[in-house]
């Protein structure tokens, strides 16, 4: 398709193209790095889960040991 548009539009086109494609690069992609961002909030989610359930076992088991 070819852009018979203002050099400033075809560039700003360009650029957002770039921004979410990568432009040939899928490590650059919108994409790639929006799944790397909800891959490490998964882990954070885990992790905090995780010891607060060990944290109330901790309580709980010190509450009703004495």
């Amino acid at each position: 398709m070819d852009c018979q548009c203002k050099p400033e539009i075809k560039d700003k086109i360009d650029s957002v193209h770039e921004e979410i494609y990568g432009n040939g690069n899928s490590n650059n992609s919108l994409v790639t790095r929006m799944a790397r961002v909800e891959t490490n909030m998964k882990i954070l989610l885990g992790v905090s889960t995780s010891q607060f359930f060990m944290l109330i076992g901790v309580a709980i088991k010190m509450f009703f040991n004495q």
